[in-house]
């Protein structure tokens, strides 16, 4: 018999049993479904990345709004730098505060790290972060100057 006929035969047969017809309905069928979760999962991302995209907007519009507005009442850029540094330092401040804090409780030291800040900047944010302080650590502080 001819090698082309041979093989012709060999796959009508193999095309034309009842198995092939299943398992390429199936096949078929699975294949769809993957596409249909594959398609809401792509849109469900989309969806997400669209909400961040649309919340970083808002946020930024808004510190944008507030920063003008700060901006037109203090229009001064040495203000303007002084609460830039108070702002990238504010941080540091509250963890000097809780760590002498925590030195005075569980060590016994008084380190006295809030000492080092300038007058009118430990006049102005002592108060309040000891008071984040205190949350923090869960045991209340005293918040009068004793000078």
């Amino acid at each position: 018999m001819n090698p082309i006929r041979y093989q012709a035969t060999e796959f009508w047969q193999t095309l034309s049993d009842q198995d092939t017809g299943a398992i390429y309905q199936k096949a078929a069928h699975k294949t769809w479904e993957l596409l249909k979760q594959l398609s809401r999962l792509l849109l469900l991302l989309l969806l997400f990345v669209t909400a961040v995209v649309v919340w970083v907007w808002s946020v930024g519009f808004q510190s944008g709004t507030g920063f003008r507005i700060w901006l037109e009442k203090n229009p001064e850029p040495e203000k303007l730098a002084a609460k830039s540094i108070e702002i990238l330092l504010f941080p540091f401040k509250v963890a000097s505060l809780w760590l002498e804090e925590q030195a005075k409780v569980l060590l016994g030291w008084d380190l006295k790290l809030t000492n080092l800040l300038p007058e009118e900047a430990q006049k102005q944010i002592v108060d309040i972060e000891k008071a984040i302080v205190s949350s923090l650590s869960g045991s209340p502080t005293d918040t009068t100057d004793k000078k």
